[in-house]
């Protein structure tokens, strides 16, 4: 199937996509026509994906930021808006996922994960909308977690920082809905990544895919679709909206009658 080329003149900034998911959403950005400014904390990891866009055709600048740091983030959006041209689309990708038990976790990992997972975007989310509010449209989507309705294990201070998340969204999309701005969310499940392979172990991965109705972990690329989808003119009159992308494992719960037979 030909790829849709729904982003022709946008210009967009991904964190946290040197790798993994972010990456797959930077690339896809790119292959539907936007320019992709790749902002991670990894200058190597960011290069290598800039790479991919452009020897695929596209137009992408590598930029080193710290999520956490509003003059940094200001400074890449300012690089950006220089390079690639006015800023009209943000995810927010960068993400922590520290893994220990409630009774053990310490302030200093508690405030790191809030400090990336919800502060992050909040600044990001921000400086974005300062800059798409005078010119009256812009789109901004924040990637949440199945976490922040689903409890897990060792995981209290990532499933609190993306529950604030998803209300954060609620609240920018309310707010700046009426500056002709859109904001949403997607919240992903299990997806199959370098990094859910090396933290999940491969029975736990196997009881999620029992429990997912369409029994598979998703792809990197399931999710960048709904990215794709959800900053272009189809989604033109979505706002506000938490979209799972997870197979329907939030949907089915604990359900028993979904174990694979």
């Amino acid at each position: 199937m030909e790829m849709p080329r729904r982003l022709i003149g946008d210009v967009a900034l991904v964190t946290g996509s040197g790798r993994g998911i972010g990456r797959s959403i930077a690339v896809r950005l790119a292959a539907e026509g936007a320019a992709v400014g790749v902002l991670d904390v990894l200058p190597a990891e960011s290069a290598q994906t800039v790479e991919m866009i452009v020897r695929a055709g596209g137009r992408a600048i590598a930029l080193t930021a710290d999520v956490t740091s509003r003059q940094q983030v200001s400074d890449a959006m300012e690089r950006v808006e220089r390079e690639l041209g006015p800023l009209t689309i943000a995810v927010n990708n960068a993400a922590i996922c520290p893994t220990e038990a409630f009774l053990k976790i310490d302030e200093a990992n508690w405030q790191a994960a809030l400090s990336v997972n919800l502060v992050g975007p909040f600044i990001v989310g921000q400086e974005a909308a300062r800059r798409m509010v005078e010119r009256g449209e812009g789109r901004i989507v924040n990637i949440s977690s199945s976490s922040a309705r689903f409890a897990t294990t060792y995981q209290s201070s990532y499933a609190a920082s993306k529950a604030g998340l998803e209300a954060l969204t609620r609240a920018m999309a309310f707010e700046l809905g009426p500056l002709g701005i859109h904001v949403n969310c997607i919240a992903p499940g299990t997806h199959d990544t370098p990094l859910s392979r090396l933290t999940i172990p491969e029975a736990d991965r196997q009881r999620r895919i029992d429990r997912i109705p369409l029994k598979r972990l998703g792809q990197p690329e399931d999710l960048a679709a709904a990215v794709a989808f959800l900053v272009s003119a189809d989604a033109g009159f979505v706002q506000g909206v938490v979209l799972p992308v997870d197979g329907g494992y939030v949907m089915a719960g604990m359900n028993d009658s979904l174990i694979a037979r």
